[in-house]
């Protein structure tokens, strides 16, 4: 299960995958008998020759449901809006990491109170995440911006021997098990 923890650990929202990406270069790099290929993209692809004509591929996707920073208010909250498919309505009480250039900070989920709301729909409109700033100035100086990325605050739990619970299993689940295949037909002479 190490590169299972190791994947889910790492932060990656759509357009923003270089740490999975790099962590997985790394470890195929460690098979000299596959070649990596990077397309315009950002996906990298393991390539080992076979002797005959017939090809296999196994394949996972790195990115991760997230956000992205589209406002910041004027009392110090940011306003975000999902990156993947993301039910507003499951976010309140949680916690972020923002991404900025410099650091990541950690932000705290919230919403207008039901009885000040225009709406009594829920939706992102509704949601505001608090980096503990009185305000858009005290944003600015932080050093977060509009269009940086928010992801889930990392985990990773066995539950049993062979259970977990983590952030973003269904995308790196199948990166792993792909490097799992890279690592048992590394020996192999492929048909």
């Amino acid at each position: 299960m190490t590169h299972y923890k190791a994947l889910m650990m790492l932060p990656g929202t759509p357009g923003d995958e270089s740490k999975i990406k790099a962590y997985v270069k790394e470890q195929i790099s460690k098979f000299p008998q596959y070649t990596i290929i990077e397309d315009h993209l950002g996906s990298i692809f393991a390539f080992k020759k076979g002797t005959g004509n017939l090809k296999v591929m196994v394949a996972g996707h790195m990115d991760e449901v997230g956000f992205i920073i589209t406002n910041i208010t004027e009392n110090g909250f940011l306003k975000i809006q999902p990156l993947g498919g993301v039910d507003p309505s499951i976010l309140l009480g949680l916690s972020l990491n923002i991404h900025t250039e410099k650091r990541i900070f950690t932000g705290y989920i919230g919403a207008i109170p039901p009885h000040l709301r225009k709406k009594q729909s829920f939706g992102y409109e509704n949601i505001m995440v608090d980096v503990g700033a009185k305000n858009k100035l005290e944003i600015t100086e932080m050093g977060i911006q509009l269009g940086d990325f928010a992801t889930f605050i990392p985990y990773y739990k066995e539950l049993t021997k062979d259970r977990i619970i983590a952030k973003s299993v269904d995308n790196r689940f199948g990166v792993a098990l792909a490097m799992k295949m890279i690592r048992k037909l590394d020996k192999i002479d492929l048909p």
